[in-house]
């Protein structure tokens, strides 16, 4: 049995398969090791995969937000041995698997847009060495993601820089600079509360001013990073990740000013990264 894992911040997708007659598919929390322990990781897999005979697993793929240093990836690994204890488990970046979904054997420039997001050249065999360095997480990074978007809206709406009836909107929901301050500096998940606002961005995407927002933090993703990569403009652009897949017409467009030809663009990568690895 193989199992293979896409895990973000906010949202893990996992996906049991032997190939033919047993494909099973569940869903956890995000295990982003930058933020969780070993023995959080391992809590939410053994949850998870509770009513499952896990000792029939033989390989993981696990590819996930934070896991990008050796200490992060050692910490997902054991957390991970420890419940499928008979099976070799490969632990990479969430870009990898983003890379391999989209593009395949074939070069491509590999985006994630989700909860954070993040970038890579890929070669058609593996990423290349990153340039600029990114995946710096939100407070310095995660451009174009939907904790930026977030960010994005709570910051007009603090500056009283939003019109009238979005910010009246905004009041409605109980928000002021208050909970909006112990939410973002009090509490370990200010990721996933900031890329909550997205949700709202979305529902209200008809009116200019939020087309604005999700606009500009598109355009700040390219020039920041996309622009960076020798004949950006020639090398097919793909992405995962929900802010991409819901906010496709202004990705595409934002894209398009920057003459770069966007092709896939999938919310979910773990069918294609699943397929990937049965045929191996």
């Amino acid at each position: 049995m193989i199992l293979v894992a896409d895990s973000g911040s906010t949202k893990t997708d996992w996906f049991l398969s032997n190939g033919s007659n047993i494909n099973q598919r569940l869903d956890s929390r995000g295990l982003n090791p930058t933020f969780l322990s070993k023995a959080q990781i391992e809590e939410v897999v053994k949850a998870t995969f509770l009513n499952c005979k896990t000792d029939e697993v033989t390989k993981v793929f696990f590819y996930g937000a934070g896991c990008s240093s050796t200490g992060e990836v050692s910490r997902v690994q054991d957390a991970l041995k420890s419940v499928f204890k008979l099976a070799n488990n490969y632990v990479s970046h969430d870009i990898e698997g983003s890379a391999i979904a989209t593009c395949g054997n074939q070069q491509g420039i590999a985006c994630i847009l989700g909860t954070g997001s993040n970038v890579c050249l890929w070669d058609g065999h593996r990423v290349l060495p990153q340039i600029p360095v990114f995946g710096m997480g939100y407070i310095l990074g995660d451009d174009g993601s939907g904790s930026h978007i977030g960010k994005s809206i709570i910051r007009r709406f603090l500056y009283n820089d939003l019109p009238q009836d979005l910010r009246d909107e905004m009041i409605n929901l109980g928000l002021n600079k208050a909970n909006i301050v112990e939410n973002v500096y009090g509490k370990p998940d200010a990721n996933i509360y900031l890329a909550s606002f997205a949700k709202l961005v979305l529902h209200h995407i008809a009116h200019p001013a939020m087309q604005k927002i999700v606009e500009d933090c598109f355009h700040e993703f390219f020039e920041t990073h996309i622009t960076k990569y020798e004949n950006y403009q020639t090398i097919p652009v793909n992405f995962v990740g929900s802010v991409a897949f819901v906010f496709e017409k202004q990705l595409r467009k934002v894209g398009n000013t920057f003459g770069v030809k966007i092709e896939t663009i999938i919310k979910n990568p773990i069918d294609n990264l699943m397929q990937f690895h049965l045929k191996q």
